[in-house]
């Protein structure tokens, strides 16, 4: 009876002892950090307060190999030798049939008592009683829903490990491996976010700026030089024949060409403020400048670097390329304008067949142009016009249209067509912005109506302004258009990362509003701009669209997918839908989809159309595309 009664209370000692030990490593747990030290804690405190001789941590490889990633041991450095010269296996084989191996196979926790006789064990039996073990227990490390490694213990009692004592260590090992889950997790979290932030700054292919940075070093130098007798050169440079190496050697080797001209350019003497790649073949530089004719040393510094040979496919090219500049204050003081009279200028070149080309309008003469696309804009929006053009946006798994994007289209009877990149900023920095979004609201309720009597009921997203969010004006508007319609959900808003981050405070409160309202809020050219990731996961948004520039050449660039796969997850773990525009060829659709992306839209599968184009399109194809099977 006494031997009976000690038994009994040695269990209930060592079932308590496991529980303090599940309770320490619990509050261990919510301080982790990182994996390594998080795993080192856990045999800490499972030896520390378990009493155990030793407790180690193996993860399984997919070598079939078992890897000690953690141990503590309370007895001499011998048995913290073991764990690195002892040999375990997780497969059917000899060395994998200890406890280790079959408790990562059966998913169970499996003891292995040395005073047994089980011949399997024989491999260790030495020389773990030679370091003063009687006994073991691996339990299982559910990672992720799949057994992933183990929580060895030691013990020098015989008779450890009874039920009770085993089930708490369970918990423990469960606990263990949900910690491990949610440190990974947010270790991915952590490399999703420098990975966006590193294409929100610099261009994948070459290296040199993206365009948010680009501003930025802009209006840094403004700020600083404002005042001083300095001037700022805006260079825009075109590389001619790119399109032509594209075709003839393939994209490898031409991005291979702008990678090269791209170390050149920020590689010049003097170093420039800022170089940055604006798609395609197109480079802009900020160099400072001391006065207009010093543009000309600016010229030739840039033809010794530009001229020079580029080895591609064992060829040497000489690349052709074109060069406008506009030069700040004189030609403007924004650095779009500045740019798109820097392009107008190289554009001038290129037809005039010289190599460089200095912006010669003047500020009222694009102040008169300005005006008079405003003035006629106004009658436009009376005389019938305007019109908007439908781009499909599909399922990737399942090939299904699932929604549309509204693009506001200009026919002028004298001018033709008036493209929106032209006059859609000026009427930004005027009243006429509301108008015509209220027209474009409108009318894309209109084009709903007529599609559902063709039995087409597909969401539309329309485009708004920044400048509408600076007051609550747009919220009447949608309330209006929405309140003419019974059917809830067929009206998307999509904003710019830079709209949005203008006025974060206020653009927050009025777009809770709007989704208030019903209407899920899409943020458009998602990579490109200046969010703060810690304010996107507060913007109530549903949906971001990743813009072209991070999803150019994916089929052909690792990391150019690498970090499509990272934006695709971080908007994943945040519980939005991810939309890839300017999709161009059947091999990035595909490669969207295998990265995770859930819908795309680009030429390769519908160019914008007129409303009635669109329904046509939808009915030829079943309201599903498939790509050719000779397309690329």
């Amino acid at each position: 009876m006494d031997r009976e009664l000690t038994a009994r209370g040695a269990e209930i000692e060592r079932a308590s002892r496991a529980s303090k030990t599940l309770s320490e490593a619990n509050r261990s747990l919510i301080k982790a950090i990182d994996e390594k030290s998080f795993l080192q804690r856990m045999c800490e405190v499972t030896v520390a307060e378990g009493g155990y001789i030793a407790a180690w941590i193996g993860f399984a490889r997919a070598d079939r190999t078992v890897e000690i990633v953690a141990t503590r041991t309370q007895l001499s450095d011998e048995i913290q030798r073991l764990a690195s010269t002892i040999a375990l296996r997780w497969d059917d084989t000899p060395l994998g049939q200890g406890a280790v191996g079959r408790a990562i196979r059966s998913g169970r926790p499996c003891i292995l008592r040395l005073n047994t006789l089980d011949p399997a064990f024989e491999p260790w039996r030495s020389l773990l009683e030679g370091a003063g073990i009687r006994i073991a227990i691996a339990l299982p490390l559910t990672i992720q829903d799949s057994v992933a490694g183990v929580l060895l213990i030691h013990a020098r009692e015989a008779d450890a490990f009874q039920p009770r004592e085993v089930e708490t260590l369970g918990e423990l090992a469960a606990d263990i491996g949900f910690g491990i889950t949610g440190l990974r997790l947010k270790q991915r979290h952590r490399e999703a976010r420098r990975a966006i932030r590193q294409v929100s700054r610099y261009d994948p292919v070459t290296g040199t700026l993206s365009r948010s940075s680009f501003y930025r070093r802009f209006s840094q130098w403004v700020r600083r030089r404002r005042g001083q007798d300095r001037l700022l050169a805006v260079v825009v440079i075109n590389v001619c024949q790119f399109g032509a190496v594209n075709v003839a050697f393939g994209y490898e080797q031409g991005d291979h060409i702008l990678a090269e001209i791209g170390i050149r350019l920020q590689a010049l003497t003097p170093e420039p403020l800022a170089v940055g790649r604006w798609g395609g073949a197109e480079f802009a530089l900020l160099i400072e400048v001391a006065q207009h004719h010093a543009l000309d040393d600016v010229v030739e510094i840039l033809t010794q670097v530009l001229d020079l040979p580029v080895t591609t496919a064992q060829i040497e090219l000489e690349p052709e390329t074109c060069i406008g500049i506009s030069v700040y204050p004189a030609h403007g003081e924004h650095v779009g304008q500045l740019l798109t009279r820097a392009r107008a200028a190289m554009e001038r070149a290129r037809r005039l067949g010289t190599r460089y080309a200095v912006h010669e309008g003047t500020p009222e003469r694009e102040a008169a142009r300005h005006l008079q696309i405003l003035t006629h804009l106004r009658t436009a929006l009376d005389d019938n016009q305007l019109a908007l053009h439908y781009q499909p946006k599909i399922d990737l798994a399942s090939g299904r249209v699932t929604g549309l994007e509204a693009l506001l289209r200009w026919q002028h009877p004298d001018w033709g067509n008036v493209r929106p990149d032209e006059f859609i900023p000026l009427t930004e920095q005027t009243r006429l912005i509301q108008p015509l979004t209220e027209w474009t609201l409108h009318r894309a309720l209109h084009d709903r109506e007529i599609m559902l009597q063709r039995g087409v009921d597909i969401p539309i997203a329309v485009n708004l302004s920044s400048g509408l969010l600076r007051n609550r004006e747009i919220v009447r508007m949608v309330a209006q258009v929405l309140g003419l319609h019974a059917s809830a959900g067929w009206l998307q808003l999509e904003l710019t990362e830079t709209a949005m981050m203008e006025d974060p405070e206020r653009s927050l409160a009025i777009l809770h509003e709007l989704v208030a309202q019903g209407t899920p809020i899409h943020v458009d050219d998602f990579g490109a701009g200046y969010s703060s990731l810690g304010y996107l996961q507060r913007l109530p948004v549903d949906t971001i669209k990743i813009d072209r520039v991070l999803i150019q050449h994916i089929d052909r660039d690792a990391r150019n997918a690498a970090l499509t796969r990272a934006a695709v997850e971080f908007a994943h773990v945040l519980g939005l839908k991810v939309v890839a525009e300017g999709v161009e060829t059947k091999a990035i659709l595909q490669r969207l989809e295998v990265l995770g992306c859930d819908a795309a839209q680009g030429y390769f599968i519908a160019r914008p159309m007129p409303r009635g184009d669109f329904l046509d399109w939808f009915e030829h194809h079943d309201g599903r595309f498939v790509p050719p099977e000779d397309s690329t």
